[in-house]
């Protein structure tokens, strides 16, 4: 069953399908999945934000902005991918028990608290291309 408003706008009601689907006519929808358990909302220019089983998808091709005053992204797995991924700010903090790894042209392994900066927060060394946590050999960056 198809219900029309004046301005164009559809809401179908599939009860084989168990949809719900409010579209317009430049093919922008809403659809509750009853069956599948899912919402999808999708606009023009193939960006859709999709939630199934405990998981939120979002496809946006020109885009993706959060903005808030405190955003937080927690879980047991975070991975960022991409061709360029910038972190900005005026602090980048790793927890206590971090090590981060830096791919350049070779590996280099920084671990918590293995920092070599003088008075002035310069770094003076940096950590060998092969270390382990508890042991840390470096070379002068700059000077004798």
């Amino acid at each position: 069953m198809q219900i029309r408003n004046s301005t164009g706008h559809i809401v179908t009601l599939d009860d084989s399908a168990m949809t719900i689907a409010i579209g317009d006519d430049q093919g922008d929808a809403i659809v509750f999945d009853a069956r599948n358990r899912t919402l999808t909302v999708d606009v023009q220019q193939g960006v859709a934000i999709t939630v199934t089983g405990g998981n939120v998808t979002i496809n946006a091709p020109h885009g993706v902005t959060i903005k808030s005053d405190t955003t937080r992204i927690e879980g047991d797995n975070i991975t960022l991918q991409g061709k360029n991924v910038t972190v900005t700010g005026d602090t980048v903090t790793l927890g206590a028990a971090a090590a981060a790894a830096l791919v350049k042209e070779s590996l280099i392994d920084i671990f918590n608290d293995h920092q070599h900066r003088d008075q002035y927060g310069v770094f003076t060394a940096k950590p060998n291309l092969t270390g382990t946590k508890g042991v840390h050999s470096t070379t002068k960056a700059r000077g004798a």
